[in-house]
């Protein structure tokens, strides 16, 4: 999946020429498809009423499914897009990044811009060269600076009208930064490491009585030649627990211990 680092938004934000009415148009578009995340279809359509400034400045869209949802803005972005709206005057059904004659955007429009301004910010940004940069790299683009500023897969979801955190999770799996952040968490402290002892007291065969449920018990037990099982009505003397004693009816919990020679001798076979 390709997307687009900080510095190379940066580059692809500043490459428009802000000096012609053009320019200005594109840059705001592109600095409003990297922070928001817009379709190509959602950027095109956007109408000046669909724009809130003041406290909490965002924009409305209506996306897949005819879902309508409300997208934040940064107070930069909205100070920007403030800017370009009032140089524009018109009306509220007017499109916020009309094309030269005063319509709506096409879909191939909106790819040679972004195809134009990439060649641009490549002079100053190397690492674009390789790239294949379309108007849905600036959509991946905002996914990755969410993610890369912590906000919560779910959020994000809702951030790009996703239906569902599934199609989110490819995010996680395309930055290797974060791959490599979990990796230094699970990075050996140089501690040499110690045998194994089991800290369940259902693994200590030291002699002490210890109580188990059935299941647990045979399973500790059926390896052993002879065991001594020991419960609340007497001790049971059984020879290497086998399938016989799965059929039997023995208590739920069992208190086990290995036999002593007396306890032994005095032991009755069976229950």
């Amino acid at each position: 999946m390709e997307y687009l680092t900080e510095e190379e938004t940066a580059a692809l934000v500043a490459a428009p020429n802000s000096a012609t009415w053009i320019g200005r148009r594109d840059k705001v578009l592109l600095l409003v498809a990297v922070q928001t995340g817009l379709r190509n279809s959602e950027i095109t359509s956007l109408c000046q009423k669909d724009v809130g400034f003041g406290v909490g400045a965002h924009v409305r869209c209506l996306g897949k499914g005819r879902k309508m949802r409300c997208t934040p803005l940064r107070p930069d972005v909205a100070a920007m897009l403030s800017g370009w709206l009032k140089e524009q005057g018109g009306r509220p059904d007017d499109h916020v990044f009309p094309s030269s004659h005063g319509g709506r955007l096409s879909a191939d429009a909106l790819q040679r811009l972004v195809a134009r301004h990439v060649t641009t910010a490549r002079r100053k940004c190397p690492s674009l060269v390789p790239k294949n940069v379309t108007p849905h790299t600036l959509r991946h683009a905002a996914a990755m600076d969410l993610l890369h500023r912590g906000v919560d897969l779910s959020v994000i979801a809702l951030w790009l009208g996703h239906e569902s955190t599934e199609t989110t999770q490819i995010y996680l799996h395309a930055d290797m930064q974060l791959k490599e952040q979990a990796l230094a968490h699970a990075t050996s402290s140089s501690l040499k490491p110690k045998r194994f002892k089991a800290p369940d007291v259902l693994l200590d065969v030291s002699g002490e009585a210890v109580i188990m449920p059935i299941n647990q018990a045979i399973a500790v037990t059926e390896s052993l030649e002879t065991v001594g099982l020991k419960w609340l009505g007497g001790i049971i003397r059984e020879s290497a627990l086998s399938g016989n004693c799965r059929a039997r009816q023995l208590p739920d919990y069992y208190r086990w211990a290995p036999l002593a020679a007396k306890e032994t001798a005095s032991a009755s076979s069976s229950i």
